[in-house]
């Protein structure tokens, strides 16, 4: 008698052609649920025209179109009745409206839900179908998912508030960190990506996006409370940056604006887009690294500056709290005075840098992908 797999799941992989915290999730979940679980079997949809990596090269695959249009919704139910899983894992926050075999959703944030006032567009016929989009995957999820998955503690509660959903059927399983994120010490390493990004001197980095949730205007400002005192110190704010205003997520104009009222545009750089083999340098380089945000489902940024050995001031809201904990300093989003104290107390010692430093690199270690995927295996494993 031939091994028959325990389980065929199917996993939409379409957001892997985005450079979202989505698509690092997708990417390593996967790749380490394919290098433990040796009894499923695993069938992949992918983007269109996307390049084949390394880790897909010997799976079973088809691609689709990227989520993007209401049409999608009977792509996918189609393509269930053609391949017949017994189980859809989502790894992107999406459900669909007609589900015919069980799936598992990993949930990683509910801004829209909490925050619709930053994340909404300004334009009544965009907002009105975004509103339409969101309410659609609320119905989707509470009528089609059998399990979530959320990715902290803090959104396993919000789920279950928000959704009504079943708090046994909740599940939060912290995200990883890659090896790649680690402290890089040669000098001329981190020179060099310095000189690409335009860099010069000592910074404060920050990256991330510019929507009104990611409170960057409070780093700003306190910032300019200590800039006279440190003239040569400049605040490095890394990120994909544009002046379109109407989706109502991008304040990048409205940072700029501020940037000139306080006479900071020589030592405020916006770096743009830093690609993935320059973070983790740009992470060590840094005097240390501050993350304002108002709300996170889990907080990459901040985790991958600790297991840099970069100094991390965060804000303590959403899950930030039970990621950084005592690995970091903690502050109140909006408390620009305990923000720029907090600043000061760190660029006065480097013994207080050095001490944070050490605490964030123990902290970064409890967080592992592998230790990600065996978990969220054994719910997979549920349903066989």
């Amino acid at each position: 008698m031939g091994f028959k797999a325990k389980m065929k799941i199917l996993v939409d992989l379409r957001v892997l052609n985005s450079s979202r915290g989505v698509s690092r999730y997708a990417r390593n979940i996967f790749d380490n649920l394919l290098r433990i679980d040796k009894e499923n079997e695993y069938l992949a949809i992918l983007p269109s025209g996307f390049p084949e990596e390394k880790f897909l090269k010997s799976l079973e695959k088809v691609c689709l179109p990227s989520q993007s249009t209401f049409r999608d919704h009977f792509e996918f139910e189609r393509m269930i009745k053609k391949y017949n899983p017994d189980l859809v894992f989502h790894p992107d926050n999406r459900e669909f409206l007609k589900m015919s075999v069980p799936s598992v959703v990993t949930i990683h944030d509910l801004t829209p839900y909490k925050f619709p006032q930053y994340v909404f567009s300004s334009s009544p016929f965009l907002n009105l179908r975004q509103r339409l989009y969101y309410f659609l995957q609320k119905k989707a999820i509470q009528k089609n998912t059998e399990k979530i998955i959320t990715v902290s503690e803090n959104t396993r509660k919000d789920v279950i508030s928000i959704f009504n959903f079943d708090s046994k059927k909740v599940i939060a399983i912290h995200e990883g960190i890659e090896e790649t994120f680690r402290p890089i010490k040669d000098g001329k390493v981190i020179t060099a990506a310095k000189n690409k990004y335009k860099i010069e001197g000592d910074y404060i980095f920050y990256i991330g996006g510019f929507g009104k949730h990611k409170n960057v205007s409070t780093l700003i400002k306190a910032f300019s409370a200590i800039s006279n005192d440190y003239k040569s110190l400049k605040l490095v704010l890394g990120g994909k940056t544009s002046a379109d205003d109407t989706s109502g997520q991008n304040a990048y104009s409205e940072l700029v604006k501020l940037i000139e009222n306080l006479k900071l545009q020589d030592k405020v750089v916006f770096a743009g887009f830093i690609d993935d083999v320059d973070l983790s340098v740009i992470y060590s380089g840094a005097t240390m690294f501050i993350y304002p945000s108002l709300y996170e489902g889990f907080g990459f940024p901040p985790l991958e500056a600790m297991a840099c050995g970069c100094p991390v001031i965060s804000s303590n809201a959403g899950s930030l709290l039970e990621v950084v904990a005592d690995g970091g300093v903690l502050f109140e989003p909006f408390d620009v005075d305990g923000l720029t104290q907090n600043i000061l107390k760190l660029l006065q010692s480097n013994k207080e840098r050095g001490t944070l430093s050490k605490k964030g690199l123990a902290q970064a270690s409890k967080f592992s992908w592998e230790d990600t995927a065996r978990k969220t295996l054994y719910e997979i494993n549920q349903f066989s």
